[in-house]
């Protein structure tokens, strides 16, 4: 961010610079601490999943450049001397023969609690999370196979909230009362972390990496981990977040319910 933020100050008059926090897992009074503490001046605005989402962002930070026709001019995760050259050249005065449209991201629709799944999860485009006909109460465990690590000195909480519900996933599975699903964010993930994380969550937990981000878009999820139980019929009955202390007894109710 300090080299970000002098690249801002040194083009500021001649290109439009934001800053993006992508939003995951983000809350906005944490943003604005970070953007206080790095001495951040250019704007920054939070991202509601739709913009990385469109741009299929796997991982940051991510540079895009747009020239004045609205075309992705530059697209490279490293500072250095590609970025540099890159602002040089989108400067250098040019006809304009256009201007920046817009383009309409579109908000995905979230589902609504007791709305059928069904067609969604056994689609091409989530996966899909299990066969069909399921006949069989599920558990989708949204989560990140570095959040225990990655987050335990940086996020803690986050850290210990993603072990708790794995936990509950595996004791749950240990019981053989609902069929679970963990369903790993494409964020920061390369296809060899998938089978250590594998191994970690045990063989009887399906694991599913949500390659275009659908699965959490369409559940609504923006911070890990978190939990979405589906009925035997295949309708959504409930949403847990890691906030929730009483996650464990509204699972075990769930599993008891006809």
């Amino acid at each position: 961010m300090p080299e970000y933020e002098a690249l801002y100050r040194k083009y500021a008059d001649r290109i439009a610079f934001v800053a993006v926090d992508i939003g995951f897992g983000e809350k906005p009074e944490k943003v604005a601490a970070f953007v206080a503490r790095a001495g951040v001046t250019m704007p920054v605005v939070i991202d509601d999943g739709r913009l990385s989402n469109w741009l299929q962002i796997k991982a940051t930070p991510l540079h895009v450049l747009i020239d004045s026709t609205g075309r992705v001019a530059y697209a490279g995760h490293q500072d250095g001397p590609a970025l540099q050259a890159a602002l040089d050249h989108l400067t250098r005065p040019a006809p304009s023969t256009g201007r920046i449209a817009p383009s309409d991201v579109g908000q995905q629709a979230v589902f609504r609690i007791g709305e059928n799944v069904t067609s969604f999860v056994q689609s091409k485009e989530s996966g899909p999370l299990f066969p069909a006909p399921a006949h069989r109460k599920q558990a989708v465990l949204f989560t990140a196979p570095w959040c225990e690590s990655y987050l335990k000195e940086l996020e803690p909480r986050t850290a210990r909230h993603c072990a708790a519900f794995r936990a509950i996933a595996q004791g749950d599975v240990a019981a053989h009362t609902l069929r679970w699903t963990a369903v790993a964010s494409r964020l920061w993930i390369e296809e060899s972390d998938l089978a250590l994380f594998q191994k970690q969550l045990g063989p009887d937990i399906n694991l599913v990496l949500d390659r275009n981000a659908s699965v959490f878009a369409r559940f609504g999820v923006r911070q890990i981990p978190a939990i979405a139980l589906i009925d035997a019929n295949g309708r959504l009955q409930d949403m847990i977040n890691a906030d929730d202390a009483q996650a464990e007894r509204r699972i075990t109710a769930f599993t008891k319910t006809p």
